[in-house]
């Protein structure tokens, strides 16, 4: 099938630019803030209930495909070890958690990267199926790595944190990747024309919905 560019996600079929390096810095600095929010919602003796590093990383990535790049790559564990080391943790540990953390935007990019942008945009029937699929083996590929700090840091089994580190890993990239690749692109309207209130009420509903439900 043709890739046509169209909708938020066309740039994909077209050359890739290469990014510069206050693009590189910027996505350091987004994930650093992400981390420091991931490290602050641990609760007292076990993993981080909310880490939307993973998942922002690969939702940018996806989104902008000149920043998958091995300077990306390099920014982001720095990223990720320093917000772990700032925040009290040791040096060893700080690295097994990155690279568990990288080994699963590795695997969802690996997967997801190759999807025919309108897929990538939610613009199919089947982009819900081929986008979770892609978010299963991110946080599966992350698990594998990463649970094995369940006995090093809080004297749990290797199962009990795979279980809690894929479902709270699934969780992130499901809530996120989404809404970054289906964001406007640049020079579309953030807001469709509002005719009413009650349109705009209709319009945040399942915004509101989501947040209700969280």
């Amino acid at each position: 099938m043709p890739r046509t560019p169209s909708g938020p996600l066309a740039h994909a079929s077209s050359p890739i630019a290469p990014a510069s390096t206050a693009a590189f810095l910027g996505l350091g600095l987004c994930l650093f803030a992400a981390c420091i929010v991931g490290i602050l919602s641990r609760p007292t003796g076990f993993l981080a209930s909310f880490w939307p590093a993973n998942a922002l990383m690969l939702g940018l990535l996806l989104r902008l495909p000149q920043l998958a790049h091995w300077k990306a790559w390099a920014v982001a564990l720095t990223a990720f070890v320093l917000a772990d080391c700032i925040t009290s943790s040791d040096l060893p540990i700080a690295l097994w958690l990155s690279v568990a953390n990288l080994c699963g935007v590795a695997c969802g990019w690996w997967f997801l990267h190759r999807l025919h942008p309108a897929l990538l945009g939610l613009r199919r029937q089947t982009s819900t199926l081929y986008l979770f699929a892609g978010c299963a083996l991110a946080a599966a590929g992350s698990t594998l790595v990463g649970a094995g700090t369940g006995a090093q840091l809080f004297r749990s089994s290797w199962s009990q944190t795979a279980l809690m580190w894929f479902s709270t890993e699934l969780m992130n990239f499901v809530l996120i990747v989404p809404l970054i690749l289906s964001a406007p692109g640049r020079g579309q309207a953030f807001w469709p024309r509002i005719v009413s209130a009650r349109a705009a009420l209709l319009l945040l509903l399942p915004l509101l919905s989501v947040i209700a439900a969280e």
